[in-house]
């Protein structure tokens, strides 16, 4: 009979100890997919084209929705990530600023990023609901950035000349945005994105 007893308080004991151990198990895991759901930290993307018309490579970083976010003081963490990428020219593809937020952020990064690079703007819907939409554009331009209004660009770049019209969409990014979205960015964290256009 003894065996029997020891056998039960062995078996109840394991498995009160395989009930914890999952149980923790699982709770490690949510705290994980949650750390990882909700991050924030700036993302990198590299997109390559070739293309006959240029002949030697060309690089753009594309910066969207931006949303007048928040990266550090003078915008360091993202200044530093498009100084990285060492860009011809920085595209900016709408949203920079928001409706809702003020746009102190996006001013700070158009002051540093206008004065390193070319930089062409297009407007956004959020910016398009702003009431002051051309007294910013006026802000923006005196950073040096040129705005876009349903104009074609001839850019000249690493001496390669080409145009840009704003409503040319290259290609899809997640954008920069951060705390001004109202729902959580679930599994979207936000994303540099770096455009190669390089000779075939």
């Amino acid at each position: 009979m003894v065996p029997k007893v020891r056998n039960r308080a062995q078996s109840r004991a394991r498995k009160v100890f395989l009930t914890g151990a999952l149980v923790l198990a699982l709770m490690l895991g949510a705290v994980l997919v949650a750390t990882k759901a909700f991050d924030t930290s700036l993302e990198t993307s590299r997109f390559q084209l070739r293309s006959p018309k240029v002949s030697k490579p060309i690089t753009f970083v594309v910066l969207a929705d931006y949303h007048s976010c928040d990266y550090g003081e003078g915008q360091e963490e993202l200044v530093d990530a498009v100084r990285a990428a060492h860009p011809d020219a920085v595209l900016m593809a709408g949203d920079m600023a928001d409706d809702d937020l003020p746009s102190g952020n996006v001013l700070e990064l158009f002051s540093t990023l206008g004065k390193e690079y070319p930089c062409y703007y297009v407007t956004g819907n959020h910016e398009w609901r702003r009431k002051d939409l051309p007294q910013l554009e006026k802000q923006f331009a005196s950073r040096g950035i040129t705005i876009l209004a349903g104009d074609t660009v001839e850019l000249t770049v690493n001496g390669q000349r080409f145009h840009y019209q704003d409503e040319t969409t290259l290609f899809v990014s997640r954008g920069l945005s951060r705390e001004s979205t109202i729902m959580p960015r679930f599994y979207n964290r936000p994303e540099l994105a770096i455009l190669t256009v390089e000779p075939e």
